[in-house]
């Protein structure tokens, strides 16, 4: 989030597309942006400006997938098939997001809350049935679930 809203400068065009609200951020009137960055260097990489709902809506990727997973999509399109990976908050993990970059040829990590769609449901019957073995997490703990495609190897 940045607290540009457009129209202060002289040598503005048009301002910025969008002004967007959010009450829980520090700046929370601006422009609202999603980046990409090198972890290695702290370079951006790419930024992709939030337009509004119906703007965002015609983004590519955005009606296969939905805003989350288009977003990440658009911002690391010129890294498909590089076998990299790319490490993501909250707002940006989950079980689509990650089968879409794998299938692009990206790896993903991300922390993928409970109660998001497509979180293994069996694993949670489990746990709240006392089945788990090992570390048994509390509320609010965090566990680790890893993945991988069975290609038949």
């Amino acid at each position: 989030m940045s607290s540009w809203k457009g129209g202060e400068s002289a040598y503005r065009v048009e301002g910025m597309p969008h002004k967007t609200k959010i009450a829980r951020k520090p700046e929370g009137v601006g422009a609202e942006m999603k980046a990409l960055c090198d972890g290695n260097s702290g370079i951006l990489l790419r930024l992709d400006i939030m337009e509004g709902k119906q703007r965002q809506a015609s983004k590519e990727f955005h009606g296969e997938f939905g805003e989350g997973t288009a977003v990440t999509l658009r911002l690391t399109k010129d890294y498909f098939g590089t076998n990299r990976t790319v490490h993501a908050d909250s707002a940006f993990s989950s079980v689509k997001t990650a089968e879409a970059l794998q299938k692009r040829g990206l790896h993903f990590m991300g922390i993928v809350k409970t109660a998001h769609k497509e979180f293994p449901k069996e694993y949670l019957g489990d746990w709240a049935a006392g089945r788990v073995t090992g570390q048994v997490p509390g509320r609010g703990d965090h566990i680790l679930l890893e993945s991988q495609v069975d290609d038949g190897c």
